[in-house]
């Protein structure tokens, strides 16, 4: 901190508090002021090598003090944000606007100002500083985005956080993305069995890397998930081969470290709530708060109020007066929390709420209320997949019909619940179920059975025995496991994905260390996918320049399209001479073809090293029924990818054609105007020049002529009725006014000539480069000819035009392009005042009179020149704004726009000047367009 005070930072309090977290945000929104956070991508980059050595510095503290300082490292995320903010984008800008997105969303509750700047993270460039944006990624999927998006939206994005991480080597914040990966699948309903091995690679790929903390985050929720798969002898308990509560919770305790027990007692509150142990949800639920903080900006604060409400309601009956009524309290504090997040992302917690309020109006003992309640959060649980919730919905109708003596309704329900535990993969949960509630789950229970004795007799005529499911283990893969692979084979269209379910699903059923796909492409056999243990690679490469296969069962496979099966390949005398059984020295080898409505569309080779014989007969029929599926799948895959490439080159085509036309209406739409506006000037100047060299003639000879008269005058002696001509003549008043009024004339005469001056600039034809042009001469032009809208009219008073221009020098530009993009904002700004007029008489417009401000400034780097035009109108809404810049979008009647007007603008600023336009708007308030236009 010393040394960030010597580099011109102000000084961080030593022990900050929520005081200086207030007045250092207040600082930030001062500097940001009307900006919207995404507008900030378009600051130029930070230069001043003190500021980018500070913010550096800062960047690799704030993990440092977010272990021991959090209130320091919001105060350095608010002072990074407020750098660049003065003095540019660094390149840990990233990081730091996730940050200020984070502490919004959690500590202020500003979701979307705090989902703004995470959006805004994510637009700034990613190669200036990898590790910075890997963090900002992290930060923004983990901590910010389920405030307003579905929290399965980040599970992807939770993976590409963890390899962008780890290809930058920040193994910190790789291990921190695999984890929130991990538990955020448990949180989001993900199916329990196939969750529990993805667990238990990603605990040993951070064993690997040595990151004991986000492993230990892993094995937590590992545990859970095998509880709930019946892997332990105590559901409620976190103790089995993944994780033992016993031996490393202490641990966490001794360090302080809150945040894994965080992560451990929330979770622990939903097991003994799901399995009735009162008294150990209660001890949780106690425990759990004492550490809340240790969970911030995660989900798990608000599903803490969530399991906390329902334990609270559970054994509510059971509870005197006063404690009702101090339940009562707590759970609508709770609900209140819980109603706020639904707001923003009702996805992720409208379901929740409903199901509280279920049991709030159950205990209440209003009954029809309780059954509207149950029904929707089942529904919301439903549609949104959150299938673990859907059961739980289900089972506490159930309870709550069976209460009520409504048996047959409860059955129905429970029912479902059984189902949904059951496909989530909860067998300890339907288990309990069996046991509590055997009478309303007998249609099933009798099912089970019957599918049971079947499921013998299939065995028995088949003689189909299957093998196991993954080589660790002795369980026999069932015909639901083959219809579920068979199925998730199916219904998978996109070609990249399906090549990674297809080879998930090879390595989960083959029992094989190596497997390698290879796809036609074309007339050429391509390696696909290759992989090696917990490896693998998606590649594009043809199969005779890599040695990764041997080519020799390849060939033979691809030439009389049947397996081949080598139970000790290095002994096949047949196969000797080939290159790749000579280098490595395999034993079981399985090649298979793909084959699909007879033709072959690629070959699948497997590799075990371990044993001889490694595949046998009942393995390869199970492999063979899943390729043939795999090879339907992947031909559809296939044909899918051809037809998305032709749809993108039309799209493609499209989008050039829409830029041709944009191209060409802009070009039309000023040559017309600019032609008009010429021809008018050009008829102007012959009138004008002829009035002006005319005035001056005039002026001559009235001169003469009242010099002639006073000559005559001063000689002669005229006849009265002469004299009295004369005199009423008033020849000395002419020979005083006469040059005013010449004087007018000219005066008007160079008032036309500026007029056709400013024409004439408007209407420039602009060359084929760049030319220097002031553009406040351009701006003025423009208004010039737009006086006629600004004037007073019936309905309304004049527009003011407010100018605040700065001492600006030249830019080089294209000038007829920017005073077309002037026309358009200036013309837009009339359209919106007039707009915001009606239903105004001319009394209310009077007292807030309708105003444009037109304001010019130099960058403070002296290399832009910003324009900002403003006016008092109408404002727009954010939806309004986000498609403000696309071609074809219009919010004006039928006939009175294109739509391509701000499209137009916008090419001419960023394409055709290399510059930046942005809108800034308020409803009720008014708009605010900024150009910034490079000198």
């Amino acid at each position: 901190m010393i040394i960030l005070e010597k580099l011109g930072i102000r000084q961080f309090p030593k022990e900050p508090d929520d005081s200086d977290i207030e007045l250092w945000l207040n600082d930030v929104k001062a500097n940001l002021g009307d900006r919207h956070p995404t507008s900030l991508v378009e600051l130029p980059a930070m230069s001043e090598p003190n500021m980018l050595a500070a913010m550096r510095l800062m960047f690799y503290v704030v993990p440092t003090a977010y272990k021991y300082k959090p209130a320091l490292m919001v105060l350095i995320g608010f002072a990074e944000v407020n750098l660049s903010l003065q003095y540019g984008n660094s390149p840990v800008s990233t990081y730091a606007y996730s940050l200020q997105g984070l502490v919004l969303c959690n500590t202020f509750g500003e979701i979307e100002k705090g989902y703004q700047f995470g959006q805004l993270a994510l637009q700034l460039d990613q190669q200036s500083n990898p590790i910075a944006y890997g963090r900002a990624f992290y930060v923004v999927y983990s901590m910010i985005n389920y405030y307003k998006e579905p929290l399965e939206n980040s599970l992807k994005a939770l993976k590409k956080a963890y390899t962008i991480c780890l290809e930058a080597g920040d193994l910190e914040f790789a291990g921190y993305a695999l984890a929130f990966y991990s538990f955020y699948s448990y949180l989001s309903g993900t199916e329990l069995s196939g969750l529990a091995q993805e667990m238990s690679a990603n605990s040993k790929a951070l064993e690997r890397i040595k990151r004991e903390t986000p492993k230990n985050w892993i094995d937590i929720y590992h545990q859970i998930v095998d509880n709930l798969l019946a892997r332990s002898q105590n559901p409620c308990a976190i103790v089995g081969a993944a994780y033992d509560e016993e031996k490393m919770l202490p641990l966490h305790k001794q360090a302080n470290d809150l945040t894994t027990q965080g992560y451990f007692y929330i979770p622990r509150v939903f097991l003994c709530y799901l399995f009735q142990d009162w008294q150990g949800a209660s001890e949780s639920l106690e425990n759990a708060e004492n550490c809340l903080g240790g969970a911030a900006g995660t989900p798990l604060v608000t599903l803490f109020y969530l399991y906390q409400s329902l334990v609270l309601l559970a054994e509510f009956a059971l509870q005197s007066e006063s404690e009702c009524q101090e339940r009562l309290e707590k759970i609508i504090a709770n609900q209140k929390i819980l109603k706020n997040a639904a707001i923003h992302a009702p996805t992720n917690y409208l379901h929740k709420l409903h199901l509280v309020e279920a049991e709030i109006y159950r205990v209440l003992g209003d009954k029809m209320e309780a059954i509207e309640m149950y029904d929707r959060a089942i529904v919301g649980a439903k549609e949104n997949e959150y299938i673990q919730e859907e059961a739980l919905a289900n089972e506490l109708a159930a309870k709550f019909y069976l209460n009520w003596g409504k048996e047959k309704i409860a059955c129905t329900y429970m029912q479902e619940a059984y189902s949904c535990y059951a496909q989530w993969g909860a067998k300890a949960k339907t288990d309990d179920l069996e046991k509590r509630y055997p009478q309303l789950l007998s249609p099933i229970l009798q099912r089970q059975q019957l599918r049971g004795t079947a499921k013998s007799k299939i065995t028995t005529l088949t003689k189909r025995t299957v093998s196991s499911t993954s080589s660790s283990s002795g369980e026999l893969l069932n015909l639901a496991s083959l219809m579920k692979a068979s199925r998730s084979l199916s219904q998978e269209i996109d070609l990249d994905r399906s090549i990674a379910n297809f080879i998930k699903i090879i390595a989960e059923n083959a029992g094989a260390e190596a497997l390698a796909l290879m796809l036609f492409q074309e007339d050429t056999l391509m390696l696909t996918a290759y992989g090696a243990g917990e490896q693998m690679s998606v590649m594009s490469i043809p199969v005779e320049k890599t040695n990764s296969v041997p080519l020799t069962l390849i060939n033979q496979v691809k030439n009389t399209r049947q397996h081949l099966v080598l139970d000790d390949a290095k002994q096949a005398n047949e196969y000797a001479r080939d290159a790749y059984i000579q280098k490595h020295q395999p034993q079981s080898i399985l090649c298979m073809p793909l084959i699909d409505r007879g033709q072959l569309i690629g070959i699948l080779y497997l590799e075990n090293n371990q044993t001889s014989g490694a595949f046998s007969s009942d393995r390869i029929e199970i492999l063979n029924l899943l390729c043939s599926q795999a090879a339907i799948a992947l031909q559809n895959a296939q044909l899918y990818d051809k037809e998305q490439l032709a749809r993108n080159d039309l799209q493609q085509a499209l989008t050039d054609l829409q830029q041709a036309q944009l191209q060409l209406v802009q070009s039309e739409k000023m040559a017309t105007l600019g032609n008009l506006v010429a021809g008018v000037a050009h008829e102007i100047n012959n009138p004008v020049g002829f009035i002006g060299g005319n005035v001056d003639a005039a002026q001559e000879h009235l001169q003469d002529l009242l010099s002639i008269l006073a000559l005559y005058e001063e000689n002669t002696s005229p006849p009265k009725e002469i004299a009295e001509e004369i005199e009423d003549l008033e020849p000395d008043f002419i020979a005083e006014d006469f040059p005013k009024l010449i004087a007018s004339m000219e005066e008007g005469c160079n008032i036309i000539r500026n007029i056709s001056t400013s024409l004439r600039t408007f209407s420039r034809t602009d060359t084929a480069s760049k030319t220097e042009f002031n553009l406040h001469d351009g701006i003025d032009s423009t208004l010039l000819i737009l006086k006629y809208r600004l004037k007073a009219n019936e309905q309304r008073p004049a527009i003011e035009i407010v100018k605040k221009y700065a001492d600006i020098p030249v830019v080089k530009c294209y000038p007829g392009q920017l005073n077309q993009v002037f026309m358009n904002l200036l013309a837009n700004a009339i359209d919106a005042l007039d707009e915001s007029n009606q239903g105004k008489t001319f009394a209310e417009i009077e007292k807030q009179p309708n105003q444009i401000t037109i304001e010019t400034e130099l960058s403070g780097d002296n290399k832009q020149i910003i324009v900002r035009i403003a006016d008092n109108g109408t404002g727009m809404p954010e939806e309004v704004k986000a498609k403000l810049f696309e071609q074809g979008f219009t919010t004006k009647g039928v006939g009175k726009g294109t739509g391509l007007g701000m499209a137009i603008a916008h090419q001419i600023v960023t394409e055709k000047h290399g510059g930046q336009i942005s809108c800034n708007s308020k409803v009720g308030e008014g708009t605010i367009f900024t150009i910034v236009i490079p000198r």
